[in-house]
């Protein structure tokens, strides 16, 4: 679900004129260099389970999974010889598209969300630079997500076929009303 995410999330962001890629999962270089600004959206430790609020019959939700994500933005700013504070307002003007832009993905998935938090961070492979190169600011949320009845092969258990509705118009007689009322029902 979170490579989907990130799929759409990328998609809207190029829509909002947005020139960061999106890349999902973890980097396989653990280099933090400021050479490419990006974005990248991975799975954060630690999902949870939970009992399901409502009920539906088709197909069975038997819980709720809540899958903990993190959201990692690399932002340089393009002035040169740009200062701490430029690379940061880049990072924070990109988290603003990027907080709008996964609101409504996840909206139009209808997942519920909800952020748990954010903060800059000095990866460990530049905190020995003397030089401010970028900033790199980290926001972790998690969507939530049923765990439904399935088969291996991925398909729902049967389906509960719909109610059948009886329908009358029939003139009933009120038991307790005024004498010679009734009413017409429709059920």
């Amino acid at each position: 679900m979170i490579h989907e995410i990130g799929v759409e999330l990328g998609a809207a962001l190029v829509a909002q004129g947005c020139p960061l890629k999106v890349v999902d999962g973890s980097e396989p270089t653990k280099t933090s260099t400021y050479a490419r600004e990006r974005i990248v959206i991975e799975h954060d430790d630690g999902d949870g389970f939970g009992p399901v609020r409502s009920q539906h019959r088709n197909p069975k939700l038997r819980m709720v999974r809540t899958v903990a994500a993190k959201v990692t933005i690399f932002a340089q700013s393009p002035a040169p010889g740009a200062q701490e504070w430029e690379h940061i307002r880049r990072a924070e003007h990109i988290l603003d598209l990027v907080l709008v832009a996964l609101e409504k993905v996840v909206v139009a998935r209808k997942n519920a969300w909800s952020v748990k938090g954010g903060k800059f961070v000095l990866p460990d492979d530049l905190k020995a630079s003397d030089t401010i190169g970028g900033a790199v600011y980290e926001l972790t949320f998690t969507v939530e997500r049923g765990v439904y009845e399935q088969k291996w092969n991925g398909t729902i258990r049967e389906q509960v076929s719909g109610l059948t509705i009886i329908a009358s118009n029939d003139l009933i007689t009120l038991a307790n009303g005024p004498t010679g009322q009734t009413a017409e029902t429709n059920c």
